[in-house]
């Protein structure tokens, strides 16, 4: 552009002095010549021209090409369809992310320009009132933030993260119910025999409840008193995507080779036929009801009248234990329905930890034999606890 007539002038000849600033505009060519790589025809000098430019004309060419092109701003469905595409073959179990965003379809017609955080504070404070917990919308969150992360990683989003903006939702943390050793032995008495040996095992070796269905007669080595957890429920891999091996608790030998013994197919704990046991398996209800019947974690008792005539309502009493309480209205024995404390089938595994914590194992062998990751460098990468250290700090306890 600088070897053209008269852009010398324009660019160079304002700290030039005077007299050569004169001499260089009376030297410029006629009109008649190339002006901007246009030839015009000669016209009368105009108020905007500097050097045979016209100046105005040259700054909305400039203008026009510093123009910012049109942005892209695809909607929050888009992104959040283009980021679960990207991240599903990653996962373990990719239905819960899909679930999380599920949540977000309120928002999903929105775009970068109308998404608000008032509009996503609006949304959580709806999950909360629909009786979601505060961890799940910060779940819920977290989805969302990644989904924008994403977006603006590919540059599709230009602005903040509205999520990232949004405060997280306090949580209260939960207090869990557990059992002693001397409970767990009482309870152990009314867990219904084709049903002991899984609460044993998942007991002892503190195995998440889709692990235990999908153990496998392969997975146990009776040899080398090594169990492989390699898979969980309808999955390839546990839920972190990891394998672990872990020694096999003498107190459990027994129980794993009479299960695998009776077991029909490759499956340890199959159902009746054979095949994977349902995944909504109700455990957690053969716990409870085996520890009312051990008259263990009572809190209330509720009594009802056998009779099916007599109008006598029932009514619940406070109590430990169950009492022989005869109806009030016709004599008959009432029938009692214990309440018992809210003790899941999958805190046996938190009571796996307690027990292995209370009579001193390494909390290394712990995390690793509950397939937990290891915070700090020296324990995730330097140390390496082999079986025969594992199975002297896992072994210290038992329940006969």
């Amino acid at each position: 552009m600088s070897d053209q007539p008269g852009m010398k002038a324009l660019f160079t000849g304002w700290g030039e002095p005077a007299s050569h600033r004169n001499e260089s505009m009376d030297e410029r060519p006629p009109e008649s010549e190339v002006v901007m790589g246009k030839l015009e025809a000669p016209r009368a000098a105009s108020a905007f021209e500097v050097g045979g430019i016209d100046v105005q004309q040259l700054a909305l060419a400039l203008a026009e090409q510093l123009k910012p092109p049109e942005v892209e701003r695809p909607m929050l469905g888009e992104l959040a369809d283009a980021w679960f595409e990207h991240i599903a073959p990653k996962r373990v179990a990719p239905g819960n992310e899909a679930a999380l965003l599920d949540k977000l379809k309120p928002l999903f017609l929105d775009d970068e320009n109308t998404l608000t955080v008032s509009a996503i504070n609006e949304l959580f404070e709806q999950l909360l009132a629909d009786g979601y917990s505060p961890t799940t919308v910060n779940k819920v969150r977290g989805a969302g933030r990644h989904v924008v992360d994403f977006a603006i990683a590919g540059r599709r989003w230009h602005g903040p993260n509205p999520f990232g903006i949004c405060r997280r939702k306090r949580e209260v943390r939960r207090t869990y119910d557990l059992l002693t050793l001397e409970e767990l032995a009482r309870v152990q008495e009314h867990i219904p025999s084709h049903r002991r040996g899984m609460f044993r095992v998942a007991l002892h070796l503190g195995l998440r409840t889709g692990e235990l269905l999908a153990l496998q007669k392969s997975d146990v080595d009776f040899e080398a008193g090594i169990v492989t957890i390699e898979r969980s429920h309808n999955r390839d891999t546990t839920k972190t995507g990891t394998t672990r091996v872990v020694p096999m608790h003498p107190a459990i030998a027994g129980d794993l080779l009479e299960a695998s013994l009776a077991s029909p197919s490759e499956l340890i704990f199959p159902n009746e036929g054979g095949d994977l046991q349902r995944h909504d398996t109700k455990l957690t209800r053969i716990l409870r009801t085996a520890m009312a019947a051990a008259g263990v974690g009572v809190t209330s008792v509720e009594y009802k009248c056998r009779r099916r005539w007599c109008e006598e309502k029932p009514h619940t009493r406070d109590a430990t234990a169950v009492e022989d309480v005869d109806c009030p209205s016709c004599g008959m024995r009432m029938w009692p329905v214990p309440e018992v404390r809210p003790v899941r089938w999958y805190d046996l595994r938190h009571m796996n930890a307690t027990l292995h914590h209370e009579h001193g194992a390494d909390e290394i062998c712990i995390a690793k034999a509950l397939g937990h990751s290891l915070k700090g460098t020296t324990r995730a990468i330097y140390i390496h606890p082999d079986i025969a250290m594992m199975r002297a700090q896992l072994t210290k306890w038992r329940l006969d």
